[in-house]
């Protein structure tokens, strides 16, 4: 029977990422499945950009390059890192 444990290999998680995989470019949000990026709720957003919700569909409905929401069933999410990436644009101009 063998009680030392410092000769077994170990396996790598599921999750895990190669090392050499991080070293890619990255892959646009639209591309990477839901699963993997992080998604807001509406008041989220709200709270983030110190705006109501009110405000928040007139600027859908104004700003082209506003990120559009995903729907799962009947919640509706934002992708952060198109929102991060908007507020930034706007920090920028």
């Amino acid at each position: 029977m063998r009680t030392n444990h410092e000769h077994t290999t170990r396996l790598p998680l599921r999750n895990q990422v190669p090392p050499a995989v991080n070293k890619t470019l990255p892959i646009p949000s639209f591309a990477q499945p839901l699963a993997a990026q992080q998604l807001m709720s509406i008041e989220i957003v709200c709270l983030r950009l110190q705006i109501n919700r009110r405000t928040l569909y007139r600027w859908l409905d104004a700003y082209q390059d506003f990120p559009r929401p995903v729907r799962i069933g009947r919640v509706i999410r934002f992708r952060e890192r198109e929102v991060m990436e908007w507020i930034d644009g706007r920090e920028q101009q």
